[in-house]
């Protein structure tokens, strides 16, 4: 039985790696065409135009067939967009070969994936921790730059890479930054006996995506204007020369303006919404508008449009009010941004460039995992673990060191440089950065789980794997435990106004689950149930039969588990935000949903 359990699941995972398999040869053929599809499409009446949507067209698809192989085999969706980008890279040329296009694709990627990277972090948590964040963002990501564009001028030659000065900088500047965007799945998955961790890991990388971006464009303008970066240290001797202090002085002097406007504007519209205005469809027109206009008003004056952007983003705190917006907004950056912007990368290098700096590009992501990382994050972090009352443990700085993805902004970066005419005279920037990113994102998610358990600082919550629902006819309150005393009651009229004389109340507290929540959880429900039973008895005569669990997991996951198909579950109350993103994820469901206000 074991053998054939055993041959079972090998078989089970050949035919999963064997449809992804099939995608990329799919995808691989495709590519091989365009010396057929494009002449044939330039002949064309208006075959310009008609290049661009082919290519458009083309972007779409794959990236559906990215989150498809992405979801069978747990591979990081980007590593499936840059190979995709490799394979069909001839396709892409309407695009990647239109530097105008290609910039404005870019520019508005990288803006709203940076205004979502704002709304990703909690204000309120930003601003307790903002020193170790801003540690980490500001003293951590120069470290990194500059001692990666060092290593890079020491062990290039060793391996026969040949890389300039300027590209040396540009690349320790682009790089920099942390992106743990495959990573977010995996940090909520985990309890964390101490949730600052993941706090600062979040919001950190979303700063170092802002502070990262304003490092390349001071580069990037002073090539502009014609300035040399001959030198390591005279290229970050830039940042303190008069004109370029006042270039980045104005550009965050504006970003932060142009932001704090961008957020009174959405504030607006979101308390109109929190007095009972429905949520409409053009919300999500008006939601994506305003990091748009805010990057247009910042550059306007000179500021940075990606930090107006993210500032919008970062002081904005959606509730349930705007979750079909916030919804849709999310999707569209996940599932359809990253991707293109992955992809677009991935279609301007050659697999003759990616193997020529193959050496460099591996021994270069080890370096930034291995010995960087960790030793940027110690420096940057070591005065909260020397000094003070409640110093951070050595542990917590080591997990936080060994999360080093390198994701969508740098990525955006990189195709920047390309888009500005730079690239041609920095040959090996861009096959480098691949190797760095596909390396960080394909070895880094999976030892997560693993390390956090191993460092003793957070574990992987479990889902019960039986509910003992009370029988037919029953409902289902389901909630993470910070709103369910004001909902409760709602149900209870609910369930009593329609024959439902059982209720269930499933609690999962998730990453706040402490033995003490718990008890404080079931006291304070407890004595609701007895009240409202108590109305019920005085105002018509009936009783409902209850039943609560307290369980530790993921909400979504206990959920699927109390509403399987031989669940005696009737109805199901759950609050809007299950919406956030989780509907998605909530397979095979048998019994109605009833959304509570």
């Amino acid at each position: 039985m074991a053998k054939f359990f055993l041959g079972y699941q090998q078989m089970k995972h050949l035919k999963t790696y064997g449809v992804a398999l099939l995608i990329l040869l799919g995808v691989w053929g495709l590519g091989s065409l365009a010396p057929i599809l494009l002449p044939v499409i330039e002949a064309a009446p208006e075959g310009e135009l008609l290049q661009v949507f082919f290519t458009l067209s083309l972007l779409f698809l794959l990236s559906y067939f990215v989150e498809l192989a992405a979801k069978r085999t747990g591979l990081p969706p980007f590593v499936y967009a840059l190979l995709f980008g490799l394979f069909t890279g001839p396709l892409l040329t309407p695009i990647t070969h239109n530097p105008s296009l290609l910039s404005a694709i870019v520019a508005l990627g990288a803006t709203l994936i940076l205004f979502g990277g704002g709304l990703e972090v909690p204000y309120k948590n930003f601003v307790r921790l903002s020193p170790k964040i801003l540690s980490l963002s500001f003293i951590g990501l120069g470290l990194t730059a500059v001692l990666f564009s060092y290593s890079l001028q020491i062990f290039a030659p060793l391996t026969g890479a040949t890389l300039g000065m300027e590209g040396l900088i540009l690349l320790g500047a682009i790089l920099a930054s942390t992106d743990p965007a495959a990573i977010i799945p995996i940090l909520r998955s985990l309890r964390f006996t101490n949730r600052d961790v993941k706090e600062i890991i979040i919001s950190e990388s979303a700063v170092t995506d802002v502070t990262g971006t304003l490092l390349t464009s001071v580069f990037l303008t002073a090539l502009a204007s014609g300035v040399a970066l001959t030198s390591i240290p005279g290229a970050y001797g830039l940042l303190i020369s008069p004109a370029s202090g006042m270039v980045l002085l104005k550009e965050i002097l504006f970003g932060v303006v142009a932001g704090g406007a961008g957020f009174l504007i959405l504030d607006s519209i979101h308390r109109h919404k929190k007095n009972g205005a429905r949520e409409e469809s053009g919300d999500i027109a008006f939601f994506i508008a305003i990091p748009v206009l805010t990057f247009f008003v910042a550059g306007v004056f000179g500021g940075s449009g990606y930090l107006a952007a993210f500032i919008a983003g970062l002081i904005m705190h959606l509730t349930e009010h705007l979750h079909e917006t916030e919804h849709f907004f999310n999707n569209l950056i996940d599932a359809f941004l990253k991707p293109i912007i992955f992809i677009v990368l991935g279609g301007l290098v050659s697999f003759s460039e990616l193997f020529q700096y193959a050496g460099i590009g591996i021994l270069s992501a080890a370096i930034f995992m291995l010995v960087l990382r960790p030793l940027t994050v110690f420096i940057s972090l070591s005065p909260w673990m020397i000094f003070g009352k409640q110093r951070m443990p050595l542990r917590e700085a080591l997990f936080i060191a060994c999360v080093r993805e390198t994701g969508a902004i740098p990525a955006v970066l990189l195709v920047t440089v390309v888009s500005s005419g730079h690239a041609t005279e920095m040959a090996g920037i861009l096959p480098i950065g691949l190797w760095i990113i596909i390396a960080t994102l394909v070895l880094e998610p999976p030892l997560t789980p693993w390390l956090a358990k191993r460092l003793n600082i957070g574990e992987c919550m479990t889902t019960a794997n039986n509910l003992p629902v009370l029988p037919l006819p029953s409902a289902l309150f389901a909630s993470r435990g910070h709103s369910h005393l004001r909902r409760l009651p709602q149900v209870f009229d609910w369930a009593a106004h329609h024959g439902i004389r059982r209720l269930s109340v499933l609690l999962c507290p998730e990453d706040d689950y402490t033995p003490d929540f718990e008890e404080t959880l079931r006291d304070s429900t407890m004595r609701l149930f007895h009240r409202l039973n108590e109305r019920l008895r005085t105002e018509e005569g009936i009783e409902l039969e209850t039943q609560l669990f307290i369980q530790q997991g993921m909400l979504h996951k206990n959920i699927e588990q109390a509403c399987n198909k031989d669940s005696s579950v009737t109805v199901l109350f759950v609050g809007k935000g299950v919406l956030d993103f989780r509907l998605g994820e909530i397979k095979n469901m048998h019994v109605p949903f009833y959304f509570l206000d």
